[in-house]
């Protein structure tokens, strides 16, 4: 009865024709590539996130040296990726990362690269450049402080931290 109405040819079909193969593998691999790309740049943003956390903390803590009585220090935990401040060595507050990134430092008067532990920074109150470094007294050869944060999912995305020791500023470099 529908044979009637539709024209319905009987051929011989043995599968898919090589071009609807290559067709078909070609939007599958469009479809993944899209998929990794997005989800790298989704963890990406763990360090960036990190080390912006990192940059806000150290411009508190300078405006706070700077700006209200007694001495205030950052301390950055980098066994936990927590940021301490400090006032008069007693806790003020703690910023947690909640980001999975690794952080270290370098630079400055350490010997070597620090990945574990505490690392401190206290700014000098009349100019808001940098007091002590790690505990030690800045020297005016103290070299630029490098803190790295390196998202730890997926990719190695990394995001830098300098601060500059003799004049008290830090920025981020992406």
């Amino acid at each position: 009865m529908i044979g009637r109405y539709f024209n319905f040819k009987r051929h011989n079909d043995y599968g898919y024709s090589l071009i609807e193969l290559v067709v078909v593998i070609s939007i599958m691999a469009i479809m993944v590539g899209l998929m990794s790309l997005g989800i790298s740049m989704m963890f990406s943003k763990d360090a960036e996130a990190a080390a912006k956390t990192i940059d806000d903390g150290l411009s508190e803590v300078r405006m706070l040296a700077m700006s209200k009585e007694g001495t205030y220090t950052f301390v950055l935990k980098l066994d936990d990726n927590k940021i301490e401040i400090q006032k008069g060595g007693s806790e003020y507050k703690t910023i947690d990362f909640k980001r999975k990134a690794t952080v270290s430092v370098d630079g400055g008067n350490l010997s070597s690269a620090k990945t574990s532990g505490d690392f401190t920074v206290e700014f000098d109150k009349g100019n808001g450049s940098v007091k002590k470094l790690d505990n030690g007294l800045v020297t005016e050869t103290t070299k630029v402080v490098e803190i790295t944060v390196t998202a730890e999912k997926l990719t190695s995305k990394t995001s830098t931290v300098f601060l500059m020791p003799t004049t008290g500023r830090h920025y981020i470099n992406k």
